[in-house]
């Protein structure tokens, strides 16, 4: 008769055991992405640039966007095209006139960021950057 109580409660005891194992591995694992939700939230408003900004930047447009859309609000912002970048909604684009960044907003981008810096080598990749330089 004792070896079915201990039997039970050795069986409940690693039913804790794992329980407990596998709430640990969860919170860890929720943690890292608030961790890295953080971080890139940070980096993302550090990288964006101001309305007022000009010269290379990194845009990225709506996904519904086509290309001849993301083309036509790019010449309408007095940008032209400098690379393509990893993903085909994001794109290097430059214009010396002052206030490029803000009217790539008006045309339609949802963000234009800084090519240097996390953000950049997110989008294009550190060969991509080196070549910018």
């Amino acid at each position: 008769m004792s070896a079915t109580i201990f039997d039970k409660n050795t069986a409940k005891l690693m039913d804790a055991k794992a329980s407990s194992i596998r709430s640990v591995v969860q919170n860890v694992f929720a943690s890292s992405v608030i961790c890295w939700m953080i971080i890139l939230g940070t980096c993302l408003a550090d990288q964006r640039l101001p309305p007022a900004g000009s010269g290379m930047v990194i845009t990225v447009f709506s996904p519904h966007k086509t290309a001849g859309e993301i083309t036509g609000a790019v010449h309408a912002a007095g940008g032209a095209f400098v690379r393509a970048t990893r993903y085909d909604k994001a794109w290097v684009v430059a214009s010396d006139r002052a206030g490029f960044v803000g009217r790539l907003k008006k045309t339609g981008a949802v963000a234009s960021f800084a090519p240097i810096g996390p953000i950049g080598s997110l989008l294009i990749g550190s060969q991509g950057l080196s070549r910018l330089r």
